[in-house]
């Protein structure tokens, strides 16, 4: 299931960690490292929430992923969204308040609302890659998804108001729904007045941004951790795939040839 893969995953790449350090003893110094907890979580969604937004209205993403990856981690550790990640948000904007003011309502729903899809995202990709899978032991990996919905603490009001769009992404991009369908077919009523409402409309399409990438870092940290490449050659370019393209015809020089 997808989620023994992201443990799996997380387990290869300690280990190639660990390989790696082994490897370079000789080096003196090293990079410090920061331990991983629940309350490092909640700092780097802190810290990451503002620059996300300011990127995100300009087209950049880059932040965007980085809170996406901290949610992820916080997913996959079964911390509570309402009981556990959200204090341990606020306990962080206290702290260290990396914007330098005090966040406004607005911008703290919107945060909230941020990390509530992003959960949300990640408990609907392991149901229907669950579904989708069809493992002969249906009634244990039932059993662990609703364990895990429960872990997650994801508020039962979410699912009704983002739970069709989510939902429509997510298959979508698991292949599921036809090619002409798109995310934004799927939403929630409150896109209905998006002609009437623009601000309803820009954080609509910002959530949408929220779950798509969602989907796009967990695939591409799947890709990152892939040890071995099908026949297929699914997923990006590997280094022993690559092939020089033949030289143009009529005798030219190859040094003189670009690929």
């Amino acid at each position: 299931t997808s989620r023994t893969t992201r443990q799996q995953l997380r387990q290869s790449t300690n280990n190639d960690s660990d390989s790696s350090n082994n490897n370079n003893k000789q080096v003196d110094k090293e990079a410090p490292k920061i331990e991983l907890t629940d309350e490092t979580i909640g700092q780097m969604i802190e810290a990451t929430f503002i620059q996300a937004c300011l990127q995100l209205a300009t087209g950049y993403v880059d932040m965007a992923k980085h809170m996406v990856a901290a949610l992820t981690a916080a997913y996959d550790r079964n911390l509570p969204l309402q009981r556990n990640l959200l204090p341990l948000v606020d306990a962080a904007t206290r702290q260290h308040n990396t914007a330098n003011r005090e966040l406004t309502p607005d911008e703290i729903q919107l945060r909230t609302t941020w990390i509530t899809i992003v959960y949300l995202t990640l408990l609907t990709l392991d149901r229907l890659e669950d579904d989708k899978a069809e493992n002969d032991n249906d009634g244990e990996e039932e059993k662990s998804l609703d364990d895990k919905t429960r872990a997650v603490d994801i508020p039962p009001e979410a699912f009704r108001q983002y739970g069709p769009m989510v939902e429509g992404l997510v298959k979508k991009h698991l292949g599921l729904l036809a090619t002409t369908t798109t995310g934004d077919d799927n939403s929630d009523n409150a896109s209905t007045t998006d002609t009437e409402n623009p601000t309803a409309a820009a954080l609509h399409a910002y959530n949408v941004k929220l779950c798509q990438l969602t989907l796009q870092t967990v695939q591409e940290t799947r890709w990152a951790n892939q040890k071995i490449v099908d026949e297929n050659a699914v997923g990006p370019p590997q280094p022993n795939q690559m092939t020089m393209p033949p030289p143009p015809s009529g005798g030219g020089s190859s040094e003189n040839y670009a690929p």
